[in-house]
């Protein structure tokens, strides 16, 4: 049989405990009669993202604050990625 260690089971923990928040958001957001509206007609709503192509990242959002927090989260989740495929096997 193959052993593939923990890092295949702790990916599909997180994917799934994602997939799992988003269902329970979704179920319980009718419930509160506010989903996806904001509080008063004076806010507005700010969205950014990562899309990452092989290891280069592309960073997006509606201003420049939400852009550079977009980027943090890419360059954490970059260091991550290069901890879990390089040192974490070295270590177990």
């Amino acid at each position: 049989m193959y052993n593939y260690g923990i890092l295949p089971l702790i990916g599909f923990a997180l994917i799934f405990t994602g997939a799992l928040i988003v269902f329970v958001y979704y179920a319980m957001a009718p419930a509160s009669g506010n989903a996806g509206k904001t509080q008063s007609s004076n806010q507005s709503i700010q969205a950014g993202g990562v899309i990452f192509i092989g290891p280069v990242p592309i960073v997006f959002g509606t201003s420049q604050g939400i852009a550079m927090m977009a980027l943090v989260i890419g360059t954490v989740m970059f260091i991550l990625a290069i901890v879990a495929l390089y040192v974490l096997p070295r270590l177990l």
